[in-house]
């Protein structure tokens, strides 16, 4: 007897309303500085006072759907364990490294992208 096919998994993509424009950047209300979307959440500490103060306005929030939206965010309860440890994480784990994100968005997002949403999304911290 033949085994019937199976079919390989299919990933969903991370929507493109949920992926912040790495390019843009936005003036500071008290600063003569510009930044990025990366900037509203690079200090855990003034996450919710950034994305209060600029994420409302509709540049920003058109710009940084990711980092900005509510519809864009991580499932809180998923977890997937690492290809090389075989540690069980959650989504920010993909990000909590500045210097390893890009690299875990490639390994990871093609296959948990519908699952990390905001992570997956998210650009690089600089």
């Amino acid at each position: 007897p033949v085994a019937a096919p199976v079919a390989a998994p299919v990933s969903i993509p991370v929507p493109s309303n949920c992926s912040d424009n790495c390019d843009f950047t936005f003036r500071l209300d008290f600063f003569a500085v510009d930044r990025g979307c990366s900037w509203l959440t690079k200090n855990k500490q003034k996450v919710n006072a950034r994305k209060d103060r600029y994420c409302g306005k509709p540049e920003i929030l058109s710009a940084c759907p990711a980092t900005c939206s509510s519809a864009c965010t991580n499932d809180a309860s998923f977890e997937f364990t690492t290809y090389w440890t075989g540690v069980d994480v959650n989504c920010n784990w993909i990000t909590k490294n500045k210097i390893q994100s890009d690299a875990r968005r490639n390994k990871y997002c093609g296959e948990y992208g519908s699952n990390c949403v905001s992570a997956c999304g998210r650009c690089a911290a600089v």
